[in-house]
């Protein structure tokens, strides 16, 4: 029996024949259409970002006690479809959008959905403030894209200096206005205060959108944009993979010991600022002394590796020494500390150990220590037993395999290959170390010897 159609049936419906008229429409277009397909396909996604930031925009002034309607979100998100389907099927063949051009978009929409998040807007509500500011930022990197030019080393440049500088900013806000203190809450009658309630006292500020910390966040991620960028583009060459690990090391390691020693050593609050603080500097510190500095990537990681077995060490000797947690989480901090700026000595020009030397002696301390463990758990569950197990099978096989790696680089890339005889083809390949002079002063290669051809 045939019902007359209700308003339940509208978003069916509408669906069925909107998506209908646009496949029509697709395929009538297309064999007219001049672009290409990547290019059809960033048209539409234009127009999608058109139809999410008008329904954000639409949503925020809802959220605001602006008088519409509540499906004004869903008219808006039509309408700023369409406007930017047309806007951008008819601007994306003209446009040769590049790998750079889709960095920058990118990095738009994520500064944009950060400014939305984090800057202060006093009494207003925020609401969908986020997605409005990422999808405009989106559809500014898309219009000033070709005109721009930026390279994606000074993109991710900026990026990485807007994370860095929210952290900062962020952490020098807390030192003005500290986080409050778990207080007592006084109970609505006046009378005795039970043990179980209690409260977190804010500080006034606090309690507005204009806290010093959220003012101070916009402020640092903004500045460390800008000092990114530049820091990047000014970079000889641009920014190197090796000075991004170091400054991704540097930073992780600073993390790690921050929040180690604020879990074992009892901090007021006031001061959780400069636990914020105090990684992101380092790191940023690190990343602005990079154009001075040249460390290979190898020798970082080589030199951090050295800390992680610092803090093995330590964590194995509280275990040994039958030390609480905190106590055995402080031997680590302080034994990897020493690890890494053994390390660093180590991989130094003063003594300019081989990265290759350290990683397979980390490879075979690894698998030293693992496997004696494991097999010395099968006939014991002493934790000491295991514990010194480990330490003697990590030490055996880091003295072993550090004798490989230096056997390895003495040999440099001497390998031999054994083919299997085929009709016409030489009974086997060899192939020897080489050394060649290059603009850098030179490389160790393989030459290929043939006999028997």
């Amino acid at each position: 029996v045939w019902a007359a159609p209700s308003s339940n049936d509208a978003p069916w419906v509408g669906g069925v024949v909107g998506g209908a008229a646009g496949y029509g429409l697709g395929l009538g277009f297309w064999p007219r259409y001049p672009g290409t397909a990547s290019q059809a396909l960033l048209g539409s996604g234009v127009g999608l970002t058109g139809g999410i930031f008008a329904a954000s925009l639409a949503g925020l002034a809802l959220e605001n006690d602006v008088p519409l309607s509540d499906a004004a979100p869903t008219g808006a998100f039509g309408l700023g479809l369409a406007a930017g389907l047309a806007t951008g099927h008819l601007t994306a063949p003209r446009w040769e959008i590049e790998g750079r051009d889709r960095s920058l978009i990118v990095a738009s929409g994520l500064t944009g959905a950060f400014l939305g998040t984090a800057m202060p807007i006093g009494t207003l509500g925020r609401g969908p403030l986020p997605v409005t500011t990422a999808s405009s930022g989106v559809l500014a990197a898309y219009a000033l894209s070709p005109q721009a030019r930026i390279e994606p080393d000074v993109t991710w440049g900026a990026m990485t200096g807007l994370g860095y500088g929210a952290v900062i900013g962020g952490g020098i806000g807390m030192l003005i206005d500290p986080p409050g203190d778990i207080v007592d809450a006084p109970p609505p009658d006046g009378g005795a205060v039970p043990d179980e309630v209690q409260a977190v006292r804010i500080s006034p500020r606090q309690a507005h959108e204009e806290a010093p910390e959220r003012i101070s966040i916009t402020l640092g991620g903004g500045l460390g944009l800008v000092a990114g960028g530049a820091l990047a583009y000014r970079a000889p060459g641009g920014l190197r993979f090796d000075d991004a690990m170091l400054v991704g090391l540097t930073t992780g390691w600073a993390t790690w010991q921050t929040a180690g020693w604020s879990a074992v050593t009892d901090i007021d609050r006031r001061y959780q600022g400069a636990l914020v603080l105090t990684p992101a500097a380092i790191g940023a510190a690190t990343a602005a002394a990079t154009p001075l500095i040249a460390v290979d990537f190898g020798d970082s990681l080589a030199a951090t590796s050295l800390g992680l077995w610092g803090a093995y060490l330590g964590g194995a000797a509280g275990v040994l020494a039958d030390a609480d947690g905190d106590e055995t989480m402080r031997l680590a901090l302080g034994f990897s500390d020493v690890g890494l700026v053994t390390g660093a000595v180590l991989m130094s020009p003063v003594v300019d150990a081989s990265p290759t030397v350290v990683g397979v002696a980390d490879a075979g301390g690894v698998l030293g220590g693992s496997t004696a463990a494991l097999v010395t758990a099968l006939f014991t569950d002493d934790s000491d037993s295991i514990v010194i197990a480990s330490l003697a099978g990590a030490g055996a096989g880091a003295v072993g395999g550090a004798w490989i790696g230096r056997g390895l680089e003495r040999r440099s890339v001497a390998l031999h290959l054994n083919l299997p005889r085929m009709p016409g083809l030489p009974p086997g390949l060899q192939l020897a170390p080489a050394y060649y002079a290059t603009a850098a002063g030179g490389c160790w290669g393989a030459r290929a010897d043939l006999t028997g051809w």
